[in-house]
């Protein structure tokens, strides 16, 4: 009998999933109130944060192109002394298609369209010439560069830990070793901190605090 591997349902599943029930039957239930809250946060988050995904896919477009000209462009997911399997034209095909293809048959054309007859954040008059350079511009932004800068770095990620590591394919694994740095770095800080505090009350550095305190405490009495 031919043993099937199957990846065991964890904590994040099941979280998930919870959440993701909660929102669907908080928009069953009260349509009209899960409508003006979720307008009401995505208008906070364009509003604040704007600047910030513009800032993220200008950042990664250059990281991507940076790392693909360096000599990490021809490093392989594949294990050492592995052949690629694909071809450089079909893997490409693979990813315009799973990546972009069929929704740009249908966007490629109503994004613009939607933007022309109503810009976005009032940038321009609608059905106006200025309203078609902010469609193409926001088109451009969307559909171009960027969007494929932002798959190559979560595909690249995944299929590194994947194919290299043999984990399996999930965003967890990237996220390991940041949780590794940050778990030997909070308590390293911490013992820092307890160290200098030590040091400097053994040698008397804390007096002068102290003693600024305990004025501070006497002005105030």
């Amino acid at each position: 009998d031919t043993q099937v591997d199957r990846h065991e349902v964890g904590v994040v599943f099941w979280i998930s999933s919870v959440v993701a029930l909660a929102f669907i039957l908080w928009g069953v239930i009260a349509p009209t109130n899960f409508g003006t809250v979720t307008q009401a946060v995505f208008e906070w988050v364009v509003s604040n944060l704007g600047w910030f995904y513009l800032l993220a896919g200008n950042f990664l477009l250059v990281f991507v192109i940076i790392l693909a000209l360096s000599r990490y462009g021809k490093f392989r997911l594949g294990k050492e002394g592995e052949q690629r399997e694909f071809s450089t034209f079909a893997w490409f095909a693979m990813m315009f298609q799973a990546g972009m293809g069929p929704s740009l048959i249908f966007w490629g054309v109503a994004e613009p369209l939607s933007h022309y007859s109503a810009p976005p954040f009032g940038m321009a008059s609608p059905n106006t010439t200025e309203a078609a350079q902010v469609a193409m511009q926001y088109s451009y932004f969307h559909w171009t560069l960027h969007p494929w800068a932002m798959y190559a770095v979560v595909g690249l990620a995944v299929g590194y830990f994947s194919f290299r590591r043999d984990d399996p394919g999930l965003i967890s694994p990237v996220f390991r070793p940041l949780l590794v740095f940050f778990l030997v770095m909070g308590p390293t800080a911490v013992q820092l901190g307890a160290l200098t505090q030590g040091v400097g009350d053994y040698f008397g550095g804390l007096i002068p605090m102290s003693m600024r305190i305990e004025s501070f405490d006497q002005d105030n009495a």
